[in-house]
């Protein structure tokens, strides 16, 4: 996950290990400037593993993942003036994009040996002009069954080929986005695309697309979604509609209103990125969702951390009691997907069953499919 998240803000030249030796190893044989180092899956603490690096002569910058005290990590900064390695920016779990930037060019003496990019600047104008030039494009990452391992549906994700930057990931533009209705544009572009590019590929059983507070506080798009799916013969129980947890906590009566309409007409409703913002169980129960997203910042430790084990068998249960399928997103190891299928997760997403594609790709990847298992 954290390569996939450096190769999205930019970096090119990644090397990985999960041992200690190999690490060190890397650095004595590759001229690395950043090290990020998650120390809760090492062997050693982290004063320890600083001793090692300024051993074999390593001068660049480091960036512990975890989640200590404060204390902690502001005392282990405070070696700066005792060593030749440069403690960075604690980022801590769960790890975002965003953390990792601030970290990574946080102000410090070593940003010199940082090969920093020009920032990307874009502006609603940019936005809208991409929307314009049909440069904004659908990528879609496939959900499969846990049990079968059969494909389920796929996620919706929009992606902006931008004449100059090339590919760019939503965290360039979705925010600009957000503070205007540019960002309902963006929904019904990749809505229709989506129901479009996808109506006629029978293994498509589902297509999960996401929506912002604002476009779901519009009166429109119940009747924009019966009218597309109608245009292109789509079964509404094939679309489900993904709000956040904050989404859910917005109790205008346009958004109640849709909500509701939306389920009347057959169309499913899940709560995405469960457990990350306004949880509360009383709305999940009064709500009619028929689907529960766990976040990928609780998938990515199940494998190390016990409690956040424990916390998803149970909301896992709960979702069942209460007659919701479960989809558990940011599966990258085998491991992750054993656990969840022992957990009795319906579905699962992430890296190792599919990244997400464009079009062609996810035809390819179906025909693929058809001759190889997924996991």
């Amino acid at each position: 996950m954290l390569k996939h998240m450096l190769e999205r803000i930019g970096f090119e030249s990644i090397y990985s290990s999960d041992s200690i030796q190999t690490g060190l190893s890397i650095c004595q044989s590759q001229a690395i400037d950043i090290i990020l180092c998650d120390i809760e899956l090492t062997s050693i603490d982290s004063v320890s593993f600083l001793n090692k690096l300024v051993a074999i002569g390593f001068e660049g910058q480091i960036n512990f993942i975890s989640a200590l005290d404060s204390k902690i990590s502001s005392t282990i900064q405070r070696m700066n003036d005792f060593l030749s390695v440069f403690i960075g920016e604690f980022i801590q779990k769960p790890i975002t994009e965003k953390k990792i930037i601030n970290a990574i060019f946080a102000p410090g003496p070593h940003q010199s040996h940082i090969e920093k990019k020009e920032p990307i600047s874009i502006s609603q104008r940019d936005i809208a002009n991409g929307i314009k030039n049909h440069e904004l494009i659908n990528f879609y990452q496939p959900i499969y069954e846990t049990r079968s391992q059969k494909l389920y549906g796929v996620e919706v994700l929009v992606r902006w080929q931008h004449p100059e930057y090339g590919l760019l990931s939503p965290y360039y533009f979705i925010e600009e986005a957000e503070t205007s209705l540019l960002i309902s544009d963006i929904f019904y572009l990749t809505a229709f695309n989506a129901i479009q590019d996808l109506s006629s590929i029978p293994e498509i059983g589902k297509i999960s697309i996401n929506v912002s507070q604002k476009t779901l506080s519009e009166e429109p798009i119940c009747d924009w979604l019966i009218a597309t799916c109608k245009q292109f013969n789509l079964p509404h129980h094939k679309v489900c509609i993904e709000l956040t947890e904050g989404i859910v906590f917005v109790e205008n009566q346009t958004v109640l209103e849709n909500i509701s309409r939306l389920r009347l007409n057959g169309f499913g409703l899940s709560i995405d990125d469960f457990g990350t913002g306004y949880s509360s169980l009383s709305k999940l129960a009064s709500l009619p969702f028929t689907e529960l997203k766990l976040d990928k910042s609780f998938i990515d430790q199940i494998e190390i951390n016990e409690s956040i084990e424990s916390i998803i068998q149970h909301t896992i249960q709960l979702a069942h009691s209460l007659d919701l399928n479960v989809v558990a997103e940011g599966v990258e190891t085998q491991r992750t997907f054993g656990k969840l299928r022992e957990f009795n997760v319906d579905f699962c997403q992430g890296y190792l069953l599919g990244k997400p594609m464009a079009l062609e790709q996810l035809y390819l990847h179906l025909s693929n499919e058809l001759t190889q298992s997924v996991v």
